[in-house]
C-alpha cells in the first residue's frame, strides 16, 4: 500500500494547478475584424463563382458551431461591449455590400452592356440610402440604450402587467 501513496509535493502540486485554473479571455476585437473581412469576400466573390457560396456557408456553420461551444465554456470576455461590436461589424458589412456594386458596375462597363450598368449603379445608391437610414435611426439607441437597461425595464413592465 505505501507504494501508491504519493509525496505530499505532488499532491500540493496538483492541488494548486487546478485551482489556478480559469477561462482564456478572448478579444474580439481581433475577432471581429477577421470575420467581418471573410464574409465581405464571400459576398463580393460569390457574384463570380457561386461556388464560394457553399464553402462560405460551409465555413461561417462551422465557426457558428465552434464559437458558441467556445463562448460557453472555454472563453471569457474580460470586457463586456455590449453590442456595440455587432454594430461596427454591421457598418464594415456594408463597406463590402460597397465594393459589391461597384464591382458590378465595373464588369458591366467592361463588358459594354449599359442597362446592367445603370442597374448596378442604381443598387450602389440604394445600398447607400439604406446604411443611412440605419445609421440615423438606429445610431442613437445604440448608443444610449444598453441591452441590460432594456431587458430590466421588460422584465419589470411583465411583472406589473396583471
Amino acid at each position: 500500500m505505501a507504494l501508491f501513496q504519493l509525496p505530499d509535493s505532488i499532491w500540493v502540486i496538483f492541488a494548486y494547478k487546478w485551482r489556478k485554473h480559469a477561462l482564456k479571455t478572448v478579444k474580439w476585437s481581433l475577432v471581429y475584424p477577421v470575420l467581418t473581412n471573410l464574409l465581405c469576400l464571400c459576398i463580393i466573390f460569390s457574384i463570380i463563382s457561386p461556388l464560394i457560396l457553399v464553402v462560405g456557408i460551409t465555413m461561417f456553420g462551422i465557426l457558428w458551431v465552434v464559437y458558441a461551444y467556445q463562448n460557453l465554456y472555454v472563453l471569457e470576455a474580460a470586457v463586456e461591449t455590449a453590442g456595440m461590436l455587432y454594430w461596427e461589424t454591421l457598418q464594415q458589412l456594408f463597406v463590402g455590400i460597397y465594393t459589391l456594386d461597384l464591382f458590378l458596375f465595373g464588369l458591366f462597363l467592361l463588358k459594354g452592356t449599359l442597362g446592367p450598368a445603370v442597374f448596378a449603379a442604381i443598387m450602389l445608391g440604394l445600398v447607400a440610402v439604406v446604411q443611412y437610414h440605419l445609421h440615423s435611426r438606429s445610431r442613437p439607441l445604440v448608443l444610449y440604450l444598453s441591452a441590460s437597461a432594456s431587458c430590466d425595464d421588460l422584465h419589470s413592465e411583465a411583472s406589473l402587467q396583471p
